[in-house]
């Protein structure tokens, strides 16, 4: 029987696949550019157990070069609740529908079926400017052309965007998608929303894919590695020589998923550097989401500063806009709730419009944010997803103008002040109130 070992290299300026196979005697090589087609090389041993023991050998020396061996079974998902994984029926009606399928995801969606996975980011090697990008949902087929989960739901939402060949199988605020394109067929491609309007009618275009993985099953393993390298240096002295507070163990942490064990971990931390955030500086800050308001109140009651802005520019109040508790946090602490931040130059509001709950958008409409800002394509489409957020949009636009309208028909008090000055020169009285 035959046995595959499947790893890959990528540092964003090498990028390659390599693969070995044993049966029996025989030893298959096959190593290429990734995404591209592998070459393949042959070796006879004397005994299956010499050509098995080369075999190690080899994957050793790989893991060493920094090679990581494609394993997807490492990455943790959380399916919806209540959803099942396909059916082989459901499978094969797809398949219909969009054409055949790379084996592995076909395994994926009738073993696992999708959800969210953890951690929920991918580092996207060698793209300028871009270290990692969030991966929120993983999509599957569950049944329901409605259901943001759905790979139906996403091929008519995302599928009039996208060029043909393409399968939108991931996603957060980008997406990705499965080659069903002969040349690159089960390879994985990120499309940055940041160009999605690379053409008039507001499509994408081949030239904007970014080639993440050569297959599906390697980029399940890309998300499962993402904070392998973060924990590396983990030994390291917490407190540098020249005997400043080193914040970099706390920052490491906010990086991971916030779940409870890991805000207890990033709470002792606090304690372990002395209770003190506040010279944490603006460019140190991790870019992240921020949708505890337990963990969000440490952070505050700390010293951070609430105006603080993250490495990619991005203010505080912007990580935290997708929830609605932490909203209110926010605004406790007199943060400026129409601060635009980023490249993007984003406002809170802009984001909870974009990944956030419809009670995150209502908090801050509530308290005051400018709904008229113009919106982007993404912002627009998740508008159309939410019909809650829509409408809130939709009425607190209606108002506003309302507001706006009714102002501009007050009289205006510098035409009152001048009529006053006037009747002086005139030498008039001002009318007094007659007393009962």
């Amino acid at each position: 029987m035959a046995t595959t070992r499947r790893l890959f290299f990528d540092d964003g300026r090498s990028r390659k696949g390599w693969q070995v196979e044993q049966k029996g005697r025989t030893q298959t090589v096959r190593f290429g550019r990734l995404g591209g087609s592998l070459r393949e090389s042959q070796k006879q041993f004397a005994s299956p157990k010499a050509a098995a023991a080369d075999t190690e050998k080899l994957i050793a020396k790989k893991l060493r070069e920094g090679y990581i061996e494609i394993d997807p079974g490492r990455l943790e998902i959380a399916r919806p609740a209540g959803k099942k994984a396909a059916t082989r029926q459901a499978v094969s009606t797809f398949e219909k529908q969009v054409g055949p399928l790379p084996q592995e995801y076909r395994d994926f969606l009738r073993n696992v079926g999708g959800g969210q996975p953890n951690p929920r980011y991918i580092r996207i090697e060698g793209a300028p400017m871009i270290d990692n990008v969030g991966v929120d949902e993983i999509y599957g087929l569950f049944g329901s052309k409605s259901f943001p989960f759905d790979l139906q739901f996403r091929i008519k939402l995302h599928g009039p965007v996208l060029p043909e060949g393409h399968l939108p199988v991931a996603g957060s605020g980008d997406i990705f998608t499965l080659s069903l394109q002969p040349k690159t067929f089960g390879c994985v491609y990120w499309w940055n929303h940041e160009i999605d309007t690379s053409e008039h009618d507001e499509k994408f275009v081949e030239s904007d894919k970014y080639l993440v993985a050569g297959s599906f099953d390697e980029f399940l393993t890309r998300i499962a590695t993402f904070f392998d390298d973060e924990e590396q240096d983990e030994g390291e002295p917490q407190q540098p020589a020249s005997g400043k507070v080193s914040y970099r163990r706390l920052i490491k942490l906010m990086q991971h998923d916030h779940t409870s064990a890991k805000i207890k971990e990033i709470k002792q931390e606090i304690a372990a550097i002395g209770g003190d955030l506040s010279g944490i500086e603006d460019g140190q800050w991790p870019f992240i989401n921020v949708c505890n308001a337990t963990l969000l109140r440490a952070l505050l009651n700390a010293g951070l500063n609430p105006e603080i802005l993250d490495k990619e520019g991005h203010s505080l109040f912007w990580q935290t806009a997708s929830n609605a508790k932490c909203i209110e946090v926010m605004l406790k602490r007199d943060a400026d709730w129409e601060r635009r931040s980023g490249a993007d130059s984003e406002t809170p509001l802009m984001r909870a419009i974009f990944c956030g709950s419809a009670e995150a958008v209502k908090t801050l409409l509530d308290a005051g944010a400018n709904p008229t800002v113009r919106l982007s394509y993404p912002h627009n489409s998740a508008l159309r997803q939410d019909p809650r957020k829509d409408k809130l949009i939709d009425r607190a636009r209606e108002k506003w103008k309302k507001k706006k309208a009714a102002k501009k028909k007050k009289p205006s008090s510098r035409k009152n002040k001048t009529t006053v000055t006037a009747n002086k020169k005139a030498g008039k009285k001002p009318a007094g109130r007659k007393r009962k």
